[in-house]
């Protein structure tokens, strides 16, 4: 089940301070009891409760997508429901303290995972962009082709504003090298085969100009 809060005027938006009040703690201490002894309906009293001030204070504390606050803390919750005698109010911390704490740690965990991700995901777009590059280096480059990695490619169809200009930017970069088919998509396919030549030169080397005064090519 998926829930969800939303801030009302109801509720207090400053998160901390509300967490800290007594009859906030006699209303949570009271949901905890009946979670102790087994009364699975209090989790979702406790959520409506707990979760919006728990979000707020997060939400102040980092600067990470409210989605994923959201989800730290709410995971953050499910933990503490699948075992709420771990809490241990002997050792004189608030139930909401901790529960502030637990979802602190998850939102921290997620914000990791997330810049772990990032990082594998760059990575890996600048193995892309090292591996075109020898390849493009290593092979003999074919009087038409136009080497680009996948990221530049997108770009520089969007920069481009001819369909059939496109049509064969997309040729080059899968390394087209068949006269014919180029001219095609140039939209000469019955033309003699010199004047496909000097017709996929010229859209070459417009396309090319093009790509370099947006810094696509250097």
């Amino acid at each position: 089940m998926q829930l969800r809060w939303q801030s009302t005027s109801g509720s207090d938006s400053r998160g901390l301070p509300l967490l800290t009040t007594p009859e906030f703690a006699v209303r949570l201490s009271d949901l905890h009891r009946r979670l102790c002894q087994g009364d699975n309906s209090a989790f979702g009293a406790l959520c409506v409760l707990i979760l919006p001030p728990i979000s707020d204070s997060l939400q102040r504390r980092f600067t990470a997508d409210p989605d994923l606050i959201h989800d730290g803390a709410l995971d953050a919750l499910l933990a503490y429901w699948q075992k709420p005698e771990a809490y241990d109010p002997s050792r004189g911390v608030p139930l909401s303290l901790y529960l502030l704490e637990v979802a602190r740690r998850r939102v921290s965990n997620l914000l990791r995972s997330e810049r772990r991700l990032k990082k594998r995901e760059e990575t890996a777009a600048q193995e892309i962009d090292r591996e075109a590059k020898e390849q493009a280096e290593a092979e003999p480059e074919s009087p038409f082709a136009i080497y680009l990695s996948r990221e530049r490619l997108d770009r520089s169809l969007d920069v481009l504003d001819d369909s059939r200009d496109k049509a064969f930017l997309r040729l080059l970069a899968a390394e087209e090298n068949d006269i014919g088919r180029l001219a095609s998509a140039l939209g000469h396919p019955d033309r003699p085969q010199s004047e496909q030549e000097a017709a996929v030169r010229r859209a070459r080397d417009r396309i090319r100009k093009q790509l370099e005064r947006k810094g696509l090519r250097k």
